[in-house]
């Protein structure tokens, strides 16, 4: 079926826009409307996924255009599929799995702000932060259509055997392992920002506050409660939680010379004072754990409810969970190509 993609009526047109030339289609797709790839969307597609795999060290393939072609027309059709069937994302839909995208990149390097989340994102996908957000939110329903047609399947994947787990436990039991871990508690005196004789008397009260404690006239909390500049613990003792002996995001915070000094005391310990790059710290150890390799039964984290067993457990079920999706999503494209109208223009991929 012949289509007609631009119909030029306007007689306002500009010169400029007269003289260029319209872009060649890569192909046509038509379910419950006509749509189209065009060799520049295909192109830029193209780009953004060998900067994903640059990125990600991963070798780049001679000449994807076919298989980022499939892909996109893929995507047409689950969307159109969707619209169909009435499957929606809500504004707030959209923003809550932004924000979990952010929290996830926040875990790895550090607090962000929004507009370094944004330029994070577009140096990740090579796109604009107007095109990441249409991606998501495409993606969000084609996902959800996928549900509302096979979730029960890709829901009924049977948990984990007993011998699953434990071949998988053999497979991967020297890559579970705890680092080195410390909790303390702490008075902490915020440094930031201060010109050189406000973080002299800072010090100077970060060494009163000590004397106080080592003369016996306040207690730890006492210390907390009057001197620390930290508001969400001034009241609870304190607790810092727990740092990790390779945790470079705290490094990036305190400094290496903070993180090494808290990671010499025992538990019980009380350090003053010790400076770091945001402040004077009076430190209390609370619990302090060598590295080890866990067993089945170890808890994943000293504060965990969750045990190897259930960390593996879980990880295989969303393995096959994957799986199932992932052939759920083809069966349903499959299904759909035989209904609609597919046109895939050769000569103009070369």
């Amino acid at each position: 079926m012949k289509r007609i993609f631009f119909l030029l009526t306007s007689l306002a047109i500009s010169e400029a826009l007269q003289a260029q030339v319209i872009d060649k289609p890569a192909a046509t797709v038509n379910l419950t409307k006509p749509d189209y790839v065009s060799v520049d969307q295909l192109n830029t597609r193209v780009e953004q996924f060998e900067t994903l795999r640059r990125q990600n060290g991963l070798a780049i393939p001679a000449n994807d255009k076919s298989q980022v072609l499939d892909s996109m027309i893929d995507e047409i059709l689950l969307t159109q599929a969707a619209a169909r069937d009435g499957v929606t994302v809500s504004q707030s839909d959209l923003d809550n799995t932004v924000a979990q995208i952010k929290r996830s990149f926040e875990g790895q390097v550090g607090p962000l702000t929004d507009d370094q989340f944004h330029s994070f994102m577009e140096q990740r996908t090579g796109m604009s932060w107007d095109q990441y957000l249409s991606q998501v939110d495409s993606q969000i329903i084609q996902q959800r259509y996928v549900m509302l047609k096979k979730g029960s399947e890709i829901n009924g994947v049977p948990t984990p055997t007993e011998q699953q787990i434990e071949d998988r436990y053999g497979q991967i039991a020297n890559q579970l392992t705890n680092p080195e871990i410390v909790r303390f508690s702490q008075v902490f005196i915020d440094t930031r920002n201060l010109k050189p004789a406000e973080k002299e008397k800072a010090r100077e009260r970060a060494d009163e506050a000590y004397r106080e404690y080592l003369n016996g006239e306040e207690t730890f909390d006492q210390l907390v409660a009057e001197y620390s500049d930290d508001p969400r613990n001034r009241y609870t003792g304190g607790d810092f939680g727990y740092l990790l002996r390779d945790d470079q995001r705290a490094v990036r915070i305190f400094g290496q010379s903070f993180v090494d000094q808290v990671f010499a005391l025992h538990v019980g310990d009380v350090k003053g004072v010790i400076e770091s790059d945001i402040g004077f710290h009076i430190v209390k150890i609370t619990e302090h754990y060598p590295p080890r390799l866990l067993g089945l039964g170890d808890y994943t984290f000293p504060n965990s409810k969750v045990t190897v067993h259930d960390y593996i457990s879980n990880m295989i079920l969303q393995e096959e969970k994957n799986q199932a999706f992932q052939q759920a999503e083809a069966d349903l494209v499959d299904s759909l190509k035989k209904q609609a109208d597919i046109t895939i223009f050769q000569q103009n991929l070369n």
